[in-house]
């Protein structure tokens, strides 16, 4: 039996005041650079490496020669065990030799390269200082930056992509825009075109009608990457399976329903069942001639009446939204950055609506170790500024996937663009029917539904939700999803397109209860991953941390559990917030005075991001503890030793170490969970620190974050929700109740 079959007792969450008193400076610590391999630091080591240094000057000497106030760059690539920014070596390029400008994945770093930084950078490795060795002692290598082009790069699209580097520094960017003009002049080329895609990239479409002019445009020192722009497509094919009955598809009544922004193709103007929900429509973009609606129709069905199409069945939200109409895709399909130039212009011109679906991914590329999509950057951008949420697919792939996988895909099942974004929500798709026939059955991954992890190993997606199955021969019937088409008929159809308009609805619903971004996004996984399910990291990869309740679900707690709910702003100069106090309710503890029970943590916030940082991108880790306290540090202060695990447990067995640290531990989105039958000690707290990196042109600002706390009895028979808040009350813990009301104002402009 699911959650949603079983009576409940309609407990608020509470939302707990937090205040400046929060706030504290960590514990003083620091201590010498550390060397590594102190044994191979020979006089003989650090000529090897004056001879890298050396290479690379007589590679760009023919550069420096001609244009001598132009940069090249280097790849500075650095021992796994040295990547942490504490070991960065800062001591050998800094401003004077050859400063770092940029990283590509963990522990490739991209330095900044002038006549005079490299003989300076030279003379730095014969210095014998503590600083310099322990400097030398992180490197593996320094090698000339080369651009390589992709395997797939196609070559007859004659428009194509091309980035230069950001020398964090105008006066060397508008240099090598300058010689790149120049340079297209040489070639008898169009000049570059100048696209807006984030502040800190800069990209420009370039012209090529020969395989020679694009080796001379990958060739030019300032060319950090050439590619083709991404191209989107929608296959919109489905079974009939009847025809909309009007009783179980009613016109919006009196209630004030939350709002959908749709981006896709476009909903059918004579689909007369669905106008009466559509607020808004933009075609600005797609003229009525080259738009077929099939597939966001099919969506926009599924955001304003999905769970009466599908059998009423309760695994689906009742939630219903309004929509906004984008239609951004026409029926040839469109390149990411047509797309793009549409969302910039829209999302602005609804500023009430704060919840986008985007059910479009890239069906070629996938997403990648080293860095960001520019297109999932670009988003990024757009979310920071006006505080929206892009709920995007996870991606569909052809090569149908059994559960569990008897082969490794690779790489070609990964989440496709624009699913990347660091600060949207992706959705996987998991099977809700099976029959003799299907690939899988229901509850497992949907056999097309892509993977992650995300770029530089985010967990992605985030969450799923039901997107269908398929038999062998990818054929759908009596396994899929069921929706409208654009003439007003049912049909089924499966894809994750279908698993992420269930979250946009539920999100929405969330939003429009003036809530912040982080706090809606929190509530999401936080309600998958107190289902109960075990997060394992096989299933992880492809479901995130599960499938979210409905609104009516997320906000309340039961008689057996309490969920407490924490916004602080940390700030750069005290970087903890520190709490005491943390209520365990006396009901869970055992004879001998230990405590059993469960704790469940989720972590949401949205910190800075750098573009031109690659795998680095996200600039701010939070990490958050609730331990025991006993005794006193050297400062004075409770000792506070933590006590809760990252999810899931065994990511080890994911990921490579490295990939864990500087990655998955670096994710703006972090689940905890603890299961305990003897917990020793009665005095516990709360904590969570802010961490930042070091990238030149990043101020240090305070982040906002949003932490739900669940305390729960397994058994659920405890009465932990009364004895959590008569805690509360006792400790001096200001409280409210989270109050997500169902009856929203209806807005669209402001």
């Amino acid at each position: 039996m699911n959650d949603n079959e079983q009576a409940k007792e309609r407990l608020p969450i509470k939302v707990i005041f937090t205040s400046e008193n929060d706030l504290v400076a960590p514990e003083p610590g620091g201590s010498a650079p550390k060397i590594f391999d102190e044994e191979d630091l020979t006089p003989e080591h650090k000529r090897h490496f004056v001879a890298e240094v050396k290479n690379v000057y007589s590679t760009f000497m023919p550069v420096f020669d001609k244009y001598p106030n132009l940069p090249a760059v280097a790849r500075v690539v650095l021992k796994e065990k040295a990547i942490a920014k504490s070991h960065r070596p800062t001591a050998l390029f800094y401003d004077s030799t050859c400063p770092i400008i940029g990283c590509e994945n963990f522990g490739t770093l991209l330095i900044r390269l002038s006549p005079r930084g490299l003989l300076e950078l030279g003379k730095s490795f014969i210095k014998e200082t503590g600083a310099v060795n322990a400097a030398i002692s992180t490197l593996i290598s320094i090698s000339p930056y080369k651009v390589e082009l992709s395997q797939d790069f196609d070559a007859s699209k004659k428009s194509f992509k091309l980035r230069l580097f950001n020398h964090g520094e105008i006066g060397f960017n508008k240099e090598l825009e300058s010689q790149l003009f120049e340079l297209s002049k040489r070639l008898n080329i169009p000049s570059p075109r100048k696209l807006n895609y984030t502040r800190d990239l800069n990209i420009y479409e370039v012209i090529c009608k020969n395989d020679s002019q694009i080796g001379e445009l990958a060739d030019f020192v300032g060319t950090q990457s050439l590619t083709n722009f991404t191209e989107f497509d929608i296959e919109s094919q489905s079974l009939p399976v009847g025809t909309v009955d009007v009783d179980n598809f009613p016109k919006p009544d009196d209630e004030m329903y939350p709002v959908v922004g749709l981006i896709d193709t476009g909903i059918s103007p004579v689909n007369t069942f669905l106008q009466p929900w559509v607020i808004d429509r933009d075609e600005e973009d797609v003229p009525l001639a080259d738009q077929d609606n099939s597939h966001g129709t099919f969506i926009a069905g599924l955001i304003v009446n999905g769970r009466n199409f599908n059998h009423g069945e309760s695994i689906f939200p009742k939630t219903k939204a309004k929509i906004v109409d984008i239609v951004a895709l026409p029926k040839g399909g469109t390149n990411e950055y047509s797309l793009l130039e549409t969302i910039r212009r829209v999302i602005p011109k609804y500023p009430a609506v704060k919840v986008w679906n985007l059910s479009i991914n890239n069906k070629i590329g996938t997403c990648q170790d080293a860095s960001f999509s520019a297109f999932a950057m670009a988003l990024d951008e757009i979310q920071h500024r006006y505080e929206v949420t892009f709920v995007n697919s996870a991606g569909n792939h052809n090569t149908l996937r059994e559960w569990p996988p008897t082969s490794g895909l690779g790489e070609i099942d990964r989440i496709a663009p624009p699913a990347d974004t660091a600060l949207g929500i992706t959705v996987g798709s998991v099977a809700h029917l099976e029959h003799a026939n299907s690939i899988v059955k229901k509850w497992a991954p949907s056999p097309f539904s892509r993977r992650g992890p995300g770029a530089a190993f985010l967990p992605k997606p985030e969450v799923c939700h039901y997107g269908g199955n398929v038999d062998k021969h990818g054929n759908c019937s009596q396994l899929g999803i069921i929706s409208t088409d654009p003439n007003g008929n049912l049909v089924e159809r499966v894809g994750t397109s279908y698993s992420a308009p269930w979250v946009s609805a539920i999100l929405s619903q969330l939003r429009s209860n003036n809530i912040s971004a982080n706090l809606a996004k929190a509530l999401i996984i936080h309600s998958a991953v107190l289902r109960g399910e075990s997060i394992r990291q096989q299933d992880f990869i492809y479901k995130g941390f599960g499938v979210p309740q409905d609104v009516d679900d997320i906000s309340i707690c039961q008689p057996w559990n309490a969920t407490m709910i924490f916004e602080p702003q940390l700030i750069p100069l005290k970087k903890q917030f520190d709490r005491g106090g943390f209520p365990l309710p006396g009901c869970l503890k055992n004879l001998d005075g230990s405590y059993r029970g469960e704790l469940f943590v989720t972590l949401v916030y949205d910190p800075p991001l750098l573009p031109r940082a690659g795998a680095e991108y996200c600039q701010v880790n939070v990490d958050v503890s609730i331990g025991r306290r006993s005794g006193t540090t050297a400062s004075g202060r409770p000792s506070h030793r933590g006590d809760i695990k990252l999810q899931p447990e065994d990511v080890k067995d994911l990921f490579e170490t490295s990939q864990i640290t500087h990655g998955f531990k670096w994710s703006p989105v972090k689940v905890y969970k603890k299961s305990f039958k003897r917990l020793e000690g009665d005095e516990w707290g709360l904590r969570l620190e802010v961490l930042y990196r070091d990238h030149a042109g990043i101020d240090r600002r305070p982040q906002n974050v949003a932490l739900l706390v669940t305390i729960a009895d397994p058994e659920r028979g405890q009465p932990v929700y009364n004895e959590v808040i008569q805690l509360l009350n006792q400790r001096g813990w200001s409280s409210t109740n989270l109050n997500l009301s169902s009856r929203i104002r209806q807005q669209t402009r402001a």
